[in-house]
């Protein structure tokens, strides 16, 4: 009986092995910088709303040259900031104005400012502000 050649065609199982978890380490780690990736723009979203509740309250304070309206002291109150998801995420809006009293001159100023915050906690356990402060004049 004559023997023929035997054919090395094909791949060995120890090559198969190494070639799976070489493709699975570049498959985990694509699909992290994804998940990272979706994560830093829900964080960014979050911010981008906050900022934007702030501005729209403080303008409201701030463009209303008659301050009469204005308590002084801190209020604070909540509100949910919307994740994108189906859920939201509670935030804690806090508001202070403070007086001062001077003259310059003979004219008698009153200044305040008002100071508008939110304050949240991401998923990661990482607490996230926005502050805003800007300052008031006006003639008594």
């Amino acid at each position: 009986m004559k023997r023929g050649k035997l054919s090395h065609n094909g791949f060995t199982l120890v090559e198969l092995l190494v070639s799976a978890t070489i493709l699975s380490i570049i498959v985990v780690s694509v699909v992290a910088i994804f998940v990272k990736g979706r994560e830093i723009q829900v964080v960014d979203q979050n911010r981008r709303e906050a900022r934007s509740i702030v501005q729209n309250l403080f303008e409201y304070d701030y463009n209303n040259k008659n301050f009469d309206h204005l308590n002084f002291g801190d209020t604070s109150f909540t509100i949910h900031l919307n994740r994108g998801y189906s859920d939201s995420i509670p935030a804690t809006v806090s508001t202070q104005i403070n007086s001062n009293y001077f003259t310059i001159g003979d004219q008698d100023l009153e200044t305040k400012k008002i100071s508008v915050s939110i304050d949240w906690i991401e998923l990661d356990g990482a607490e996230e502000t926005i502050s805003l402060s800007k300052w008031l004049a006006g003639g008594l």
